[in-house]
């Protein structure tokens, strides 16, 4: 079961990234075609070794908002849209350096939001559909 708390736990980090990252860049980002694998990868790899006692969480999360920032940037300029201003960028990588903090409120609801979730899955499984996953947790499919 602890496998499984850990892979919750990296899928609420990875979902409150994504949330904040959207949320910050616009839509713009959201719609291109792609690039929520992207980071989703990115996150994805980075926490690759989360289970390890030797796993830095706080190196982890600031690698990991470094990188976003640079596909959030390059996704937007490729698309004739405006790089992120040098304060939005700061913003940006604290809010995302925060994401893996349990008592950020971003977290917590999208920590809230996987639960209810799973306890739908469980209620329905004996259905043969799964119900449709709340709201920001579309981009984790």
């Amino acid at each position: 079961s602890s496998d499984l708390q850990q892979e919750l736990n990296q899928l609420t980090i990875m979902g409150t990234i994504l949330l904040i990252t959207f949320n910050s860049a616009g839509s713009a980002l959201s719609n291109l075609p792609g690039f929520m694998e992207k980071l989703k990868t990115v996150i994805e790899v980075l926490l690759t070794e989360m289970h390890l006692p030797s796993f830095n969480l706080k190196e982890a999360m600031a690698a990991i908002s470094e990188k976003i920032c640079v596909e959030v940037n390059s996704g937007l300029s490729r698309h004739g849209f405006t790089s992120l201003s040098t304060e939005k960028e700061t913003i940006l990588k604290g809010q995302i350096q925060a994401a893996a903090d349990p008592d950020n409120h971003i977290h917590k609801l999208i920590d809230s939001r996987i639960q209810t979730y799973l306890e739908s899955c469980l209620s329905s499984c004996q259905q043969k559909s799964l119900p449709s996953p709340p709201g920001g947790l579309g981009p984790m499919q």
